[in-house]
């Protein structure tokens, strides 16, 4: 009875450091962040941003035109991006061009994007920016800077 106990109590110590044993590497803390923010004439809704040690997936959300005033724009440029010191750490650059003599829309889903992380964790929930640039029919180029609210939904090691 004594040697079945001391077995029992073995094997209940040693299960988790055999456990331990299996290979498996240690998964990357995970953190996943939405954000959104608005001007008087755009709004982007619904961004998912996921950070891992080594990886980011970025889903864009939704950009929307709140007032029309953006007509016959014919190429545009939207950008994510960390303000750091003056300097723009670009997260995301995506851009159209209509070379058919027709014009684009600015509303709908923005662009995603995966890939290495560099210095994406520095100030991103206070200095986290979506900027669109534009040019008409005329020539006429507009930017416009939207300061996006992040918040952290979820943080899991």
């Amino acid at each position: 009875m004594k040697k079945v106990s001391l077995i029992l109590i073995l094997a209940l110590f040693c299960c988790p450091i055999l456990a331990g044993c299996g290979g498996r590497s240690e998964m990357d803390q995970v953190v996943v962040y939405s954000f959104c923010g608005e001007s008087e004439l755009l709004q982007v809704a619904n961004g998912v941003m996921v950070l891992t040690e080594s990886q980011i997936v970025l889903y864009g959300g939704d950009l929307e035109e709140k007032q029309e005033k953006m007509a016959d724009i014919v190429s545009y440029t939207a950008d994510f991006y960390i303000l750091s010191e003056g300097e723009k750490i670009m997260v995301l650059s995506s851009g159209a061009a209509d070379m058919t003599g027709g014009s684009l829309s600015i509303s709908g889903d923005l662009p995603d994007i995966s890939g290495g992380v560099s210095a994406v964790r520095e100030d991103l929930e206070n200095h986290f920016y979506f900027e669109l640039r534009t040019t008409d029919a005329a020539g006429e180029q507009n930017a416009y800077q939207i300061p996006l609210q992040v918040t952290k939904v979820m943080e899991m090691s």
